[in-house]
């Protein structure tokens, strides 16, 4: 279905590479004490040694401009912050970035990067893809995916606390039997 991505994402590489960047596809992140895990698309460790991390995100061609429309209100830790799409990727990237700052590694930026495809319904009523590819618009939106801003610290601890709770405590008081 991504197929036609293959040209661009390769593009996307080989310009990475030859600025001088080393790129790890893939990266499984976890934090055992805090129950929470991800994978990173990509992490980029530039040649002035600038560690980037990259998100591949795919939408329907031309729906990025929609990224910003508010969604219903987040509760709780994040209650502050407007639910948008782009403020989910936002979140998404500050968990791994303090994932990855917990064990030392100082992260530089979070991008996302966005992949168009036209989207359809074929006669067995399964969603197809065609013509994806890496978005080289450069509507005003699609800069606002390049060096996000991160969701403060203080709040990204206080959802951690909320969606893992210390497991520690949980298995001294016989919490997960009561769940």
């Amino acid at each position: 279905a991504f197929r036609g991505a293959i040209p661009s994402l390769r593009e996307w590489v080989r310009s990475r590479e030859a600025a001088g960047s080393t790129l790890y596809s893939e990266v499984r992140v976890g934090d055992m004490e805090d129950l929470i895990a991800g994978t990173i698309d990509v992490i980029e460790v530039t040649s002035t040694g600038r560690t980037i991390l990259h998100d591949f995100k795919t939408k329907v061609r031309g729906k990025f401009g929609n990224i910003t429309n508010k969604l219903p209100q987040f509760k709780g830790a994040l209650s502050g912050i407007q639910n948008t799409m782009l403020n989910k990727y936002r979140i998404q990237l500050s968990l791994y970035k303090h994932i990855i700052e917990e064990k030392g590694i100082q992260i530089d930026a979070l991008n996302i990067v966005p992949i168009e495809a036209n989207v359809g319904i074929d006669n067995n009523n399964e969603i197809t893809f065609s013509e994806a590819e890496i978005s080289t618009s450069t509507a005003p939106i699609m800069t606002k995916l390049q060096n996000l801003e991160e969701i403060p610290k203080k709040t990204i601890k206080k959802m951690i606390e909320f969606i893992a709770p210390n497991h520690e405590t949980m298995m001294k008081n016989d919490e997960y039997n009561k769940v």
